[in-house]
Order: structure tokens, then sequence, then C-alpha cells
């Protein structure tokens, strides 16, 4: 997903609503986003982050639905 589509599906969003991530719908948890990293500035051992922006889980808040992979919009 490109940053311009992702900030084009987060524009139906209030923008005063909570970000969360939600990992692994087999198991799925609930984490808070941590920040944004530019993978451009990682060091040379790791060249895959190049040309990457990251969106880096925070904590971990517990437990969420499975229906969540469902319902996302998903572009790519």
């Amino acid at each position: 997903m490109k940053v311009s589509e992702l900030i084009e599906l987060l524009q139906e969003f209030d923008g005063d609503q909570e970000v969360r991530v939600a990992d692994q719908p087999n198991w799925p948890f609930k984490y808070s986003i941590g920040g944004v990293a530019d993978g451009d500035q990682v060091g040379d051992e790791d060249h895959d982050c190049r040309g990457n922006v990251y969106l880096c889980t925070g904590r971990q808040i517990g437990y969420t639905s499975r229906d969540l992979w469902n319902l996302a919009d998903r572009i790519h």
C-alpha cells in the first residue's frame, strides 16, 4: 500500500479516532501505534527497509475481533 492510498482510506474517519493495528487474524491481537519510521534512515545492515515507510506497533492492548479482516478496505 502506498502512503497516498493509506491517506485516502483514512480520510473517511473522524480525525479524533484512535488508530490501532490488528495482527494475525487466527489469534487476533490489537496494538497501539508506537510511531512512524522512514526505512531510508535504517543503517546499511538492512537494505530491505529502504524505500518504505513503517507503522511501528506500540504496546499490545489485548485481543480483538477476527471480523476486522472481513471489514478491512484493502487496496492490494
